[in-house]
Parts: structure tokens; sequence; C-alpha cells
């Protein structure tokens, strides 16, 4: 092993610890509260983080998990595994990561999606982690199968809504509505952050995506996604959200973002198994035993 690779390990071992992981953290919850799209973008791409097309919330999930101090036994495992291997390299692009001065991190002009123009004041006295029915008219049930005759139906509804922005998405002007079926064969990543969306009629048939961004929107029910079982992340920040109850059966999801809306009640988070993110900056949590309970889990959980 070079010498180099020692003095990298030793520079390493001495200076990543959980004080210094949990101080990166609060910075990143700060500029998050703070709306400071700029330093996120900026502090992401040079540690390594792509924030091509992703929208702050995405930015934000990336960087708190990776710089959260129970991640410290993670990152001194990878330490002592690139000690051994000599791989110096490896070493010296942790010591970008976690030894990067986070209060000199030059902000550069990105042309970045804002997906957050979020609905209340800041208020810095609300945060904490580190230091101390819908109407019965829609009645969600268990049976999402479709014939052939209702998914080759032309979706259609007055007021523009979940499936005109998807038909915006992916379709702009061309003269061409999507039907069912094609809400059926979207997979993959459904981004409609910043649409203006209050109506996700339609999003009940988007049966295969895996991830779907309706952050910075203004929502208040989200009983359609009680069917989306393949979701494996759901950004919902800066909505007009307070009843969580329809992700229950969400049994994949494994990062979940409802910051910014009007939740007292999170204990159905206890109930997702693959849970391993939350974020409920600002909002009304009512009980905080929760959070601990999550926290015991292992999730990390911002707030």
């Amino acid at each position: 092993m070079s010498i180099n690779a020692n003095e990298l390990y030793d520079e390493l071992k001495k200076n990543i610890t959980s004080s210094r992981l949990k101080d990166m953290s609060i910075e990143v919850i700060s500029r998050y509260k703070k709306k400071d799209h700029g330093y996120l973008t900026s502090l992401a791409e040079r540690v390594g983080i792509s924030s091509a097309e992703a929208g702050i919330s995405r930015v934000f999930a990336q960087l708190i998990q990776l710089y959260h101090p129970d991640r410290l036994k993670k990152i001194t495992g990878e330490i002592e595994l690139h000690k051994k291997s000599g791989n110096a390299e490896e070493l010296a692009r942790i010591k970008g990561i976690y030894l990067v001065d986070m209060k000199r991190v030059q902000v550069k002009d990105f042309t970045f999606k804002a997906d957050e123009e979020y609905l209340y004041d800041d208020d810095e006295s609300n945060y904490n982690e580190y230091e101390e029915y819908y109407d019965e008219e829609e009645e969600i049930t268990s049976d999402h199968g479709y014939d052939d005759e209702i998914t080759e139906e032309i979706v259609t509804s007055d007021d523009y809504g979940f499936i005109e922005a998807v038909n915006d998405l992916y379709l702009g002007n061309l003269e061409y509505e999507l039907t069912l079926a094609d809400l059926q064969n979207l997979e993959g990543e459904l981004d409609l952050s910043g649409f203006d969306l209050e109506d996700l009629t339609g999003a009940e048939y988007c049966l295969n995506i895996s991830s779907l961004n309706l952050s910075g929107n203004r929502i208040y029910r989200i009983h359609q996604l009680a069917g989306l079982t393949k979701l494996e992340v759901l950004y919902l920040s800066d909505n007009r959200i307070d009843d969580i109850t329809f992700i229950e059966g969400l049994t994949e999801l494994r990062e979940l973002d409802i910051s910014f809306n009007d939740i007292e009640d999170i204990s159905v988070l206890l109930e997702l198994p693959s849970l391993q993110y939350v974020n409920l900056v600002e909002n009304p949590v009512s009980d905080e035993t929760i959070i601990e309970e999550l926290q015991d889990k292992g999730i990390i959980v911002i707030y």
C-alpha cells in the first residue's frame, strides 16, 4: 500500500465522525428549508450526484442519505476495505465527499427544474432532527383489473388534471390522447412536479411505474395512489395533503418525501416494510414517538 493511501486513510479515520456527518446533514436540511436550490445542486454535482433533470426533492433526498450519521458504519467499512486493497483513488473519492467544506461550496448557475414553490412561510423553529378523507363517493378497492374494452378508452376530463398533465408531458401538441392501456403501459419514472395539479384521477391506472414525483402541486387527496404497489419512490412535497393513510399498501416503497404538507398522523409509515427514507419537514406531526419508532427500525427520518 502506498504512503499516499496510508495518509488518506489516517485523515479519513480522524475526521469522518458522527458529529461531522450530523453537522453536514444540518447544513443540507437548512439549505433545503431556505429553498437554496442552487447550493444543493452545486453540492450534489461536486460530490458526484447527477442533478440533471432532477427536482430539488430528489437532490435533497440523495444528499441527506449520503451524509446522514446513520451511514457512519458503512462509510468506515468502505474506508477499511479500500485501505486493505491499497486503493488510494477510492479513498480520495471518499475524502472529496465527506471532507468537503460545505461553507465554501461555489454555487454555479444551473438550469434547474424547480419542482417546489413552498406553500408555507419559513419557520426554522419547526425542524430539529439532530438538535433537540377523502369523500366516500370515490371508494378505493383492491381490484385493479381492467378489461380490454375499458383499456382502449380515451381518458378525458372537463378540468386540467393528472391525465392532461401526462398528455402534455409525453405528447405535447400532438393530436392524440392517452388511453387507459397507455397509462397501464407506463413504466419507470413519472415526473409531474410543478404541473399545478389538484386532481389525480387517472393515476390509479399507472400500475407499473416505480417512481412518481408530484411535488409542487395543489394536491390534497391521494387515494388514487393506493393501488400503485410497484412504487419504490414517491415525492409529494409542497402540496396540501393532510391524510396519507392510503399509502398503506405500497409495500415496495423505499423513499418517501411528504415535506411541506399538513400531515398530523404518520402512523401508516410503520406499516411500510421496505421504507428506508422519509422526509417530514414542515408537517404538524402530532405523535413524535412514531418518529422514534421509525428511527429504531433503521429508517432515515428528516423532520
